[in-house]
């Protein structure tokens, strides 16, 4: 059962991130899109931002200073409860998260991944980006009648976050900023 709420889940994400891509299709700085899908007690979500909101720069990290902000960022990301403030009360559990990168890296980063892997290799933008995929698993998803991200605290480039949300009341879109950074989840509950 798990498998198929997985499966339909995945499909109504990447539907609404093939949304979000067509109204975002161009670079933009300052930019974050969460897509968030909410199905029973499962709750799935993906971050998509250009590195220069998180770390300043795109290019290949070449200081230490720069490895290692990279590094804070990827660690940061993987934190899917810390980056989307998830009510405790909901009684959430990450299942999963999965960092995907375009930034050119070392060969192996930190952790042992091929970064090569994780590029785009038909893009030949100078642009990089990053894709977050969290998987959560909520014992109350009702209680969830918001996210408070810490995206915006943490990664000083980030000035707007486009969301996009769907769930058993319906979809929704909202952006949040610094000054109002709590996604409403009501009108998808």
């Amino acid at each position: 059962m798990y498998l198929k709420t997985s499966i339909a889940l995945t499909l109504a994400l990447s539907t609404a991130a093939a949304a979000s891509e067509r109204e975002h299709d161009s670079h933009e700085h300052g930019v974050a899109t969460l897509d968030v899908v909410i199905d029973g007690n499962a709750m799935l979500a993906t971050l998509e931002s250009p590195w220069a909101n998180l770390v300043g720069f795109e290019h290949k990290p070449s200081t230490d200073e720069q490895r290692d902000a990279v590094a804070k960022a990827k660690a940061l990301l993987e934190d899917g409860m810390l980056a989307l403030g998830i009510d405790d009360a909901a009684g959430c559990t990450l299942q999963s998260a999965e960092l995907n990168s375009s930034m050119a890296m070392d060969a192996h980063d930190e952790h042992g991944h091929d970064d090569e892997h994780d590029q785009d290799h038909g893009d030949e933008s100078p642009h990089s980006k990053v894709s977050v995929n969290w998987a959560f698993s909520c014992e109350n998803p009702d209680a969830m009648s918001a996210l408070t991200p810490t995206l915006f605290d943490n990664f000083e480039g980030i000035e707007t976050l486009s969301v996009q949300m769907a769930g058993p009341g319906g979809q929704s879109a909202q952006e949040s900023t610094m000054g109002s950074a709590t996604v409403n989840l009501s009108a998808v509950q």
